[in-house]
């Protein structure tokens, strides 16, 4: 019976696939049942991460030495550390997180260039297991283009606005929490894991599908590509950053629901 999609027996996400049979005695449940049923019940609590419209996946846990933070999907998208790379266990548990201080500039993470390759200027979204308060005056999330510094960028002091057409809001990234960052075309908004809430950001925003800027996780940009760019220690924004994701795509409910499930079980992140 392995991998065969089973029965929705009151299992309130994705129904799990088996993988293989009770065949070993640590796998015993108790009572009368098929091989179908106790594997049911022992899977039904797993979650595993959506990957239609996946484009990049970055995780701590199976992140092992170098400046590369390989890309899970096989696409290739990986990230690039720039300075010392600081791995910490103030948040994230035993697996921990890359941390990035504010004040300074010679440490930056590049998130890739999966975010040029997306289908649609208005229908994305980002996964972030993080805490990421930034700070008064700092920034996060950079997306540059060949000719502009900041083409998208975050702001926030323990929230996060977008810097254009920002809407106030009352997220609280002071958290270590799974963030979903999204963009519908229409509003920019942020999912919280810690109250399991959603809210407006921001309004429209430019298209991020651009080549050859840069697309920086803690660092404000100035300059371009053309020129070279600078960055500003007093703009910088502190991260513990423990896993990434981009989808191609404006992520369900129920798509949430199980990625904050999946990263629950590697993360301790807040919850309700």
């Amino acid at each position: 019976m392995s991998n065969i999609r089973l029965p929705n027996w009151g299992y309130k996400g994705r129904p799990p696939t088996t993988k293989g049979t009770e065949s070993t005695a640590s796998e015993v449940l108790q009572g009368v049942k098929t091989h179908e049923e106790a594997y049911m019940l022992k899977v039904a609590n797993q979650f595993d991460y959506p990957t239609e419209n996946l484009l990049q996946y970055l995780d701590k846990q199976f992140y092992t030495s170098g400046s590369s933070w390989t890309d899970q999907t096989g696409n290739g998208y990986d990230a690039t550390f720039y300075g010392t790379i600081s791995q910490s266990t103030t948040y994230g548990g035993t697996i921990g997180s890359f941390y990035f201080a504010h004040n300074q500039t010679a440490n930056r993470l590049h998130m890739g260039t999966g975010y040029r390759n997306l289908s649609s200027a208005n229908a994305w979204s980002m996964v972030f297991v993080c805490r990421a308060p930034f700070g008064s005056n700092r920034y996060g999330l950079s997306i540059s283009t060949n000719s502009t510094d900041n083409n998208h960028i975050m702001t926030g002091s323990n929230n996060w606005t977008t810097w254009k057409n920002g809407i106030s809001n009352t997220t609280n990234t002071s958290y270590y929490q799974m963030l979903v960052y999204s963009y519908n075309g229409t509003n920019a908004k942020l999912y919280e894991s810690r109250n399991e809430a959603t809210q407006n950001i921001g309004g429209t925003q430019n298209d991020i599908r651009i080549t050859g800027g840069q697309f920086v996780l803690n660092q404000e940009q100035d300059g371009s590509a053309s020129s070279g760019f600078s960055y500003d220690a007093n703009q910088s924004s502190q991260w513990y950053i423990s896993a990434f994701m981009l989808y191609d795509e404006v992520i369900s409910a129920q798509d949430i629901a199980d990625l904050q499930g999946y990263f629950k079980a590697a993360y301790p992140i807040e919850t309700l």
